[in-house]
């Protein structure tokens, strides 16, 4: 009997240590991301589908700016426990 599929996930980062433990406000921060996610990208579908955002100067700008400011929002990648086991934090 193995260990449970959630007890090999973890919050790792990359760091010029290499890889690192990440600090419990990121995770707090990330998980209050996860959690408003799904809204975020039914309100960016939304903006998305009106006429007024992609066809006119200002709401191309406004579209821009977003797209900007969404590059500080959490992001990352999915390893499979068999990788993850070969790493040392």
């Amino acid at each position: 009997m193995g260990l449970p599929l959630a007890l090999l996930a973890g919050h790792l980062g990359f760091s010029e240590k290499g890889i690192v433990r990440v600090g419990s406000l990121q995770y707090f921060l990330h998980k209050l991301y996860a959690v408003s996610e799904p809204l975020i990208l039914r309100v960016t579908d939304f903006i998305l589908s009106k006429r007024i955002m992609i066809e006119t100067f200002l709401g191309k700008k406004l579209l821009r700016g977003t797209a900007l400011m969404s590059r500080y929002l959490p992001h990352g990648i999915g390893l499979p426990p068999k990788l993850l086991c070969g790493l040392s934090t």
